[in-house]
């Protein structure tokens, strides 16, 4: 189908024509059709992954992998206390530590 860019604006010539088409104008459609912005930049971006022959990953995925390396810093503060020594106090630690980080995981 043949288009013409006017601006922002894409306008349709709604005329078939032989041949394979080189682009899609899916979110051109979809924006047309009142999808969310969001939905339309993840369908763009997919369908860039799969035309560049890349993985496609959940959409929160930095999201998670941020969350795993907090939980792994986490630990490895944890297993840096001295649990022998009669000063510390695994009350602030909790406070300081687990409590916020716990409620940044929500």
């Amino acid at each position: 189908m043949d288009t013409h860019q006017d601006g922002d604006e894409l306008v349709f010539f709604y005329q078939i024509k032989e041949g394979v088409s080189t682009v899609s104008h899916a979110a051109n459609i979809a924006a047309l059709a009142g999808m969310p912005p969001k939905v339309i930049a993840r369908g763009v971006e997919v369908s860039e992954l799969l035309r560049n022959g890349k993985p496609i990953q959940h959409p929160d995925h930095s999201l998670r992998e941020k969350q795993l390396q907090n939980c792994k810093s986490l630990v490895d503060k944890f297993i840096s206390l001295d649990l022998d020594n009669l000063q510390l106090d695994l009350k602030e630690f909790m406070n300081q530590e687990v409590l916020p980080f716990s409620s940044s995981m929500l």
